[in-house]
């Protein structure tokens, strides 16, 4: 039995950490027109090298006014691909993606 406990035990870790939810991250360039930003994550890997940049990750409206480059702010990711969003009419994703870097939503300033 502890076997598969430990199996289980195992596999959720795994499951896990490939859900991506929330980044504490560095801006390194925001577009005012387009309201997106791209940012380098502030967590490193285990081997201590910094993670892939994330770009063109959408900027709340609310965040617009203290969002500037070298800022840091949190970033949550989809429970959809958001590919094919475009203003506030309704759309359809193309895919099942979840949770992916691919679909970051800038939600706030940390102003440290």
């Amino acid at each position: 039995m502890a076997q598969d406990t430990k199996f289980f035990d195992s596999f959720i870790r795994l499951v896990n950490s490939s859900v991506s939810v929330l980044l504490m991250c560095r801006v390194v360039n925001y577009d005012a027109i387009s309201k997106r930003a791209d940012v380098q994550p502030l967590n490193l890997k285990q081997n201590g090298k910094k993670r892939g940049m994330i770009l063109d990750a959408l900027v709340l409206k609310h965040v617009e006014e203290d969002i500037s480059e070298g800022k840091i702010v949190a970033i949550v990711f989809s429970d959809c691909e958001l590919d094919n969003i475009n203003g506030s009419t309704d759309f359809k994703p193309d895919s099942s993606r979840q949770h992916s870097v691919n679909d970051a939503v800038v939600v706030g300033v940390w102003d440290v």
